[in-house]
């Protein structure tokens, strides 16, 4: 189980800084509760911030919200697990935000799993990360289940946790988004003989 006293160590009422920001989606196992969840700096810049936006069913209003949120310049890209309970959104974030969406690896998700994990251990030497309060997360942390995956590292449960995992799921592929160094594509070499 989770430590709530830990974990509200690290909660903060303060919002992320000015300046585009990592959206990450979620859906609960059941499909009952949809979450859009966000990650950027806070502090002026000194740690990461993540803020769930909103957790409700349907999926249209998660398209519609990040598609706004792009045009806008405020999210840079809107990241999550194409599969699983997400398959489905992940199909229609690909299409509607082709050049925004990055669909993210188990292993992305373990790694800010982790990180997460270890932010809640306040003597760990780590990025400081922040999470804006949420009773709606609190409420899913208390009653989540860790399960491990294989020896790469930990995943919280979708099916065994009793509250469901969608904002846990949309902040985490949020922060594990953030985390991604983007790859600047290269330059076409053409050659040709002299």
């Amino acid at each position: 189980a989770i430590d709530l006293d830990a974990y509200r160590g690290i909660t903060t009422t303060v919002p992320l800084d000015d300046g585009p920001v990592t959206l990450g989606v979620g859906v609960s196992w059941d499909g009952a509760t949809t979450a859009l969840a966000a990650v950027g700096t806070i502090n002026q810049g000194r740690g990461v911030g993540i803020e769930i936006i909103d957790a409700r069913p349907g999926r249209q209003w998660v398209i519609n919200t990040t598609q706004e949120l792009v045009r806008r310049g405020i999210a840079t890209e809107v990241c999550g697990d194409a599969y699983g309970p997400t398959k489905r959104l992940a199909d229609q974030l690909a299409i509607a935000l082709p050049e925004h969406w990055k669909p993210l690896s188990t292993d992305e998700m373990i790694a800010a799993t982790e990180d997460f994990l270890q932010a809640l251990d306040q003597e760990a030497d780590t990025m400081p990360i922040r999470v804006r309060r949420c009773a709606g997360v609190e409420y899913e942390l208390d009653v989540a289940e860790l399960r491990n995956v294989g020896e790469k590292g930990r995943m919280f449960s979708r099916r065994n946790s009793a509250a469901g995992t969608a904002r846990l799921e949309a902040a985490l592929a949020a922060l594990a988004g953030y985390q991604i160094p983007e790859t600047a594509i290269p330059e076409p070499f053409i050659w040709s003989p002299e």
